[in-house]
């Protein structure tokens, strides 16, 4: 991984990628496509320059609450430090794809609102949509539908990206 944040989510996106290539997985879209659409976003990830933590599932599924209050985080398997919009709760805010998640960026206190933060969205995006994808495959899925939606989700986000 990279001494940034830029270097850094553009090695685990195309981690990503290459692992839907190894296991001959269809991410929606080709891999050349899914590249270019990183690098056009890179720049905007440079804006981030203090990692935190990001549990990139942060969402009620996943929150234990009494008395109005969260008192436990629960799977934890993709936590990591990077950029704090890669968060679930932010996820899809253009789209909806995950329901309204508005109550989580309210109490988040803050959203994305720049042009490089929507992008970093986009791309934060485009890496869970692929992971969506790519899983299906280690976890034998075999329905296939999982694996659609998450590659309609990733046409789509290279849609937004363009």
């Amino acid at each position: 991984m990279g001494h940034d944040w830029t270097s850094t989510f553009l090695g685990i996106l195309d981690d990503v990628i290459d692992d839907g290539e190894r296991r001959r997985v269809d991410l929606g879209c080709s891999t050349a496509e899914l590249r270019a659409v990183a690098l056009a976003g890179a720049p905007a990830l440079g804006e981030v320059t203090e990692a935190r933590l990001v549990a990139w599932d942060l969402r009620p599924g996943n929150c234990r609450v009494r008395d109005g209050r969260v008192v436990a985080v629960v799977d934890h398997e993709r936590a990591s430090s990077g950029g704090p919009f890669a968060e679930f709760g932010f996820a899809a805010l253009e789209t909806g794809w995950w329901g309204d998640t508005s109550a989580f960026v309210r109490s988040y206190g803050w959203a994305p609102t720049s042009a490089a933060q929507l992008t970093r969205q986009r791309l934060y995006d485009l890496h869970l949509a692929l992971v969506q994808v790519v899983e299906t495959a280690h976890r034998g899925h075999l329905d296939g539908e999982q694996a659609d939606w998450a590659r309609a989700r990733v046409r789509d986000c290279v849609r937004l990206s363009a």
